[in-house]
């Protein structure tokens, strides 16, 4: 009989536990940072020299392994440019997914002091608009190439940063805090 009872006693807490741990009111998954393998940048011309810069970082296997793949970019002086980012995890193309997420993600630029580039967030529109103020995210952006010069240019995605805090919203990393998805940089030659 002392077994029997034993027995219910453990079904049953075995119950309450099964039980408990299908609380409806679980949270959501977590959703965690994307795979990024590349990242593209597009330097297309908007004058007075015609032209357009292509230049990627890749890394296919990942931290750890081989070193990864990174161009130089060459830009014209005193020359202006749309610059665009892709991200890529493998041969996806995950640009969509990081945008559809444009509330949790944003992106900075860090450029060399040396370095006679500026780059300024443009795109601001109605997908980045929280709480009826919109905010950039970077993946469209206007870059002005100064004098000639060297230098780097670090391109910087975070997850979940604190877009409402004081510097952010111009591109100053500061305050954002979130979790970095990458962290690539540039070689950069302003002729």
């Amino acid at each position: 009989m002392k077994k029997l009872i034993k027995l219910n006693w453990l079904l049953v807490a075995l119950l309450a536990t099964v039980s408990l741990g299908c609380d409806k009111d679980d949270p959501d998954p977590v959703n965690e940072e994307e795979l990024i393998t590349k990242v593209e940048l597009t330097f297309t011309s908007t004058g007075p020299i015609n032209e357009t810069i292509v230049a990627s970082w890749e890394d296919t296997d990942g931290d750890g392994g081989s070193d990864p793949v990174i161009d130089d970019i060459v830009l014209t002086e005193s020359n202006t440019y749309d610059l665009t980012l892709a991200f890529f995890n493998g041969a996806v193309n995950i640009t969509p997914e990081i945008k559809a997420e444009a509330r949790d993600h944003q992106l900075f630029f860090e450029i060399s002091s040396s370095l006679t580039l500026l780059v300024e967030y443009n795109d601001t529109e109605t997908d980045y608009t929280i709480d009826g103020q919109d905010y950039p995210f970077g993946l469209k952006n206007n870059a002005s190439a100064g004098n000639a010069s060297t230098g780097t240019l670090t391109v910087i995605l975070v997850h979940e940063p604190a877009k409402f805090q004081t510097g952010v919203a111009e591109g100053d990393q500061t305050n954002a805090g979130g979790e970095e998805d990458v962290r690539v940089t540039f070689n950069v030659t302003i002729q």
